[in-house]
Formats: structure tokens, C-alpha cells, sequence
């Protein structure tokens, strides 16, 4: 029994030795051993992307040397990690490494280890020490864009929008942050996604097609990755001037206006006063792209308008009424129906009317002879971008004595307005831009063209007219003239030559 208790306490001591470093004390002299031993630790690198399992190299050095026998490392690994082996042979002294397999979280690591050198002697003796080595195990926390699209009327935090043409940069965001990655550390994916030069975390792509991209940022080596999904935008509009509001059941109803029909075009109608009305109505739909963009984009959307247009009562212009410049002419909102609908369309209806009674505000006398005259152009906008290129049409009524003359509404662009007491008034262009100093006569009134090739014939009686232009080292196309009628009340526009030097 005494036997047994004397060998159990020899054991005890020796795992004290070894575990609690009870050895330790640099004043001990154990034989074979340099009082100077001392141990480092150090990852080889000391950054690293944080994956499910991740080897990395932890150097070990050992300073001083055992004057007989064989040294052996042996480390403790930390909580949650492992080092592996778990104990290396160093003869006399010098380096070596071990594997260390990092946890699954991002931070800042700090690793222990717990090193022991023994003489190969019966029993062995140890001398044991503790070093620390650090490392930052990191993680894509984030994916967004900083500048080219933006999430402001977009569903989903992962979606972004920008219109078709845009320069999108992307970047990510690193857990915990790191001033820098080396060059190539994020594998960036999706269509012409592009590594931005001399910073690791940010790519661009250009955007010519619309679509959805979806773009993708992964650190190399790693599980660690983020996303996005880019909407790029585009859209188309038509003007419907013709047909019938039926077939877009999700427009505002134009029923409720002019004619109270959902037909489409120039139309007149007698009001409760029983005057003659003139309208032209018409239907725009903004079509959306890429497909499904209704589910992810629904604000920012707007079809917008400007006029060109004059209007005359009794061959009098209407200051309040008229502008030759283009100005707006938006749409109110129960006109608009701008949340895109499943067929990824947007809705704007407009009917500009004009009415036999209208009457002098001042003398409440009406007018025998009322003309609106001029051009409107649609486009579709995203925010500040234009998505499409501006349509252009024009309107053209004239009423006298409560009866139509003239109602006309089609696509084109009068390209000279008449002015206050105009009669006959157009181009003459040469070589693509118009052309100065041309003398045009109708009906023995002249006009000579200005800077930019419009003239005005002013004060010319009602009839029929042969309209000519001449100007001296030119030949005028059509030579033989124009052949013109001007109404009664009327105006007579878009009469235009083609010059071309003899």
C-alpha cells in the first residue's frame, strides 16, 4: 500500500510540473537547459477573410538551446479554435510552425499558446512558458452602392435602380473595418461589374442595356458574400391620337372630359349653351423596362409635357392664353395614373379644348372667330433623368360664327407660329438651316426672311394666292411657287421653300 501512495504522489508531481508550470522559475538551474530559453509566437500573416474552415500557419520560435536531447513544443489551443499539431519536436532549440483552424466569426483573435521544453531523460524535465499571437479573421458585413443608382421609390433593400447609361459604383463594407485588402482579395460577379484600380473594395459597371443585373462581391478563399440586384431603366411612350380609351382599362377616364366619349382624336361637340366645341384628345402610356420593374420601382415615375401655342380671338393673339417659347403642360393628377400597373405601363390623358362661347372677360362680348394653333411634346421621366426622347404633335382648330373650319390633330411640328395679325407665314431653308435675306410675296405683300429663315406676310385679304421666294444667287424649290388659300379669319402656315445656291 505504501508502494502505491509513493508512486501515485511521483506522478502528481511530475503533471504539476507540466501543466501548472510550477518549473518556470528562470533562477532554477535544470541541467542541460540555457537559463535564456524564451518562446514567440506570430501568424505568418496576420489578416485574414473569414471562412467555414481556415488553416492558417502560426510560427513558433524558440530562443536558447537544450545542451543534450530533443525539445518539444506543446500548445494549448483557444476556445472555440484548434491548433494542430498539438505538440512538435524542436531539436536544440530553433523554429517550426503549426496549423491553427480558426472559428467562424468575424474579430479581432487572439491565440495562446502554452510551450514546454524537455531533456530526453529519464524522468524529463521541463521548462515551460506562454506567448500570445493576434489576427483579424474579417467578413463582407455589407454591399451597396455609393454613387450612379439609388434606392429612393425602390422595394427591397437589396434592389437599386439607375437609369440606362449610368456609371454604377459598388462597394463593400468589411467586418471589422480594414484600411486595406491587397489588390484582387474580392472576386466581384455579375455582367461588366469591373475591380475600380487602386481600391480593393469598390467595382463599377457600366450600364447600355436595360435590365436586371445581379452583382456579387466574394472574398476570395472565403464563404463570406454579399449581393444586389441593379434595375436598370429604359421605357418608350405612345401617343394615342387616334382609336379608343377602351382598350387601357387602367388610365384615368378621359369620358369624364370634352365629348364625354373615350374616343381619341379631334372631335366637336355642342355644349349646354349649345356652342361648338373643339378638342383633341389623346392618350399617353409610358412603357416601362426591363420587365417586371413594377414590382421593385413604383415612385419617381412622371410623364411630362410642354406646349408651343398661341390662340386668336378675332384674329386678335390672346396674351394670356399663348406663348411662343415652350412652357409646361402637365398634366393635373387626375389625369396621371404614374404607379406602374402590371404591364409595367404608366397613364397620362389630355384633352386641350377650345369653345365658340368664349367671350371678352372685360365686355362678356364673344367671338365670331376663335383659333388655337400650336405644338405639345411628351416624354417620360424617371426623377430628373429622361427616360425616353420628347414626342412632338400638334393641334390645330379654327371655329367662326359657331361652325368648325378647321380641326386638325396629328403627329409633326408647325415649325413657324403666326403672330398678331399674321396671315401666310414659313420657312426657307438651304443647306439644313434657314436661310436670311429671302424676299416671299403673296397676294403684292412681301416679307424678307430673318436670321433663322421664318417670314411673316402680314394683313393679306381673304383669297387665293400664289406664294413665291427669290433671292438673288439662288434657286428656289418648288421655282414655280405655292399655291395658297387664306380663309376667311384664318391663317395660312407652313408654307416653306428650299433654296440652293445657283
Amino acid at each position: 500500500m505504501r508502494f502505491i501512495v509513493m508512486a501515485l504522489l511521483m506522478a502528481w508531481c511530475l503533471f504539476a510540473q507540466r501543466t501548472t508550470g510550477a518549473a518556470t522559475d528562470e533562477s532554477t538551474s535544470f541541467r542541460g537547459f540555457s537559463q535564456s530559453t524564451s518562446v514567440s509566437m506570430a501568424f505568418m500573416s496576420d489578416v485574414y477573410p473569414i471562412g467555414s474552415t481556415f488553416n492558417q500557419t502560426l510560427q513558433i520560435t524558440v530562443n536558447g538551446v537544450a545542451e543534450d536531447g530533443d525539445g518539444t513544443i506543446e500548445l494549448a489551443g483557444p476556445v472555440g479554435g484548434s491548433i494542430n499539431p498539438s505538440s512538435v519536436r524542436l531539436p536544440n532549440g530553433g523554429s517550426t510552425s503549426v496549423n491553427v483552424s480558426f472559428p467562424n466569426t468575424a474579430g479581432v483573435k487572439t491565440y495562446t499558446g502554452t510551450y514546454g521544453i524537455k531533456i530526453a531523460q529519464n524522468p524529463p524535465r521541463w521548462k515551460t512558458d506562454r506567448a500570445e499571437a493576434s489576427a483579424t479573421i474579417f467578413r463582407i458585413s455589407s454591399m451597396s452602392v455609393s454613387s450612379g443608382a439609388t434606392q429612393k421609390g425602390v422595394i427591397g433593400n437589396k434592389n437599386w435602380a439607375c437609369p440606362k447609361g449610368a456609371i454604377v459604383y459598388v462597394d463593400v463594407a468589411l467586418d471589422p473595418p480594414i484600411d486595406e485588402l491587397p489588390m484582387g482579395s474580392i472576386e466581384w460577379g455579375g455582367d461588366m461589374l469591373v475591380q475600380e484600380q487602386n481600391i480593393s473594395t469598390r467595382a463599377f459597371t457600366y450600364t447600355p442595356i436595360s435590365r436586371k443585373e445581379h452583382l456579387t462581391a466574394e472574398l476570395r478563399d472565403s464563404t463570406s458574400s454579399d449581393y444586389l440586384d441593379l434595375w436598370v431603366i429604359w421605357g418608350s411612350i405612345d401617343i394615342h391620337i387616334r382609336g379608343n380609351a377602351d382598350q387601357f382599362p387602367n388610365a384615368p377616364d378621359i369620358s369624364v372630359y370634352a365629348d364625354e366619349t373615350k374616343v381619341l382624336g379631334p372631335v366637336s361637340y355642342l355644349t349646354a349653351d349649345n356652342f361648338v366645341n373643339t378638342s383633341a384628345k389623346f392618350l399617353v402610356v409610358g412603357k416601362l423596362t426591363p420587365p417586371g420593374i413594377h414590382d421593385v420601382v413604383n415612385g419617381g415615375w412622371q410623364l411630362k409635357r410642354d406646349k408651343q401655342m398661341v390662340a386668336f380671338y378675332d384674329e386678335v393673339l390672346n396674351d394670356l392664353g399663348s406663348s411662343y417659347s415652350w412652357v409646361p403642360d402637365n398634366s393635373p393628377p387626375e389625369c396621371l395614373n404614374l404607379v406602374p400597373d402590371n404591364d409595367d405601363q404608366i397613364y397620362d390623358i389630355d384633352c386641350p379644348t377650345a369653345s365658340a362661347g368664349a367671350c371678352d372677360p372685360e365686355t362678356e362680348e364673344g367671338y365670331d372667330i376663335i383659333e388655337h394653333i400650336g405644338n405639345l411634346r411628351e416624354w417620360l421621366q424617371w426623377y430628373d433623368f429622361n427616360i425616353t426622347g420628347k414626342t412632338v404633335f400638334y393641334w390645330h382648330t379654327l371655329l367662326a360664327n359657331n361652325t368648325v373650319i378647321k380641326n386638325s390633330f396629328e403627329f409633326g411640328h408647325i415649325d413657324s407660329l403666326p403672330g398678331n395679325g399674321d396671315i401666310v407665314c414659313g420657312k426657307v431653308v438651304s443647306q439644313g438651316g434657314g436661310l436670311a435675306g429671302v424676299t416671299v410675296t403673296a397676294g403684292g405683300k412681301t416679307a424678307v426672311t430673318t436670321t433663322d429663315g421664318s417670314y411673316r406676310i402680314k394683313e393679306l385679304a381673304p383669297g387665293t394666292y400664289l406664294c413665291t421666294a427669290q433671292k438673288e444667287g439662288y434657286t428656289m424649290s418648288p421655282a414655280e411657287g405655292i399655291p395658297i388659300t387664306v380663309p376667311v379669319g384664318g391663317h395660312v402656315v407652313d408654307i416653306h421653300f428650299t433654296a440652293a445656291l445657283q
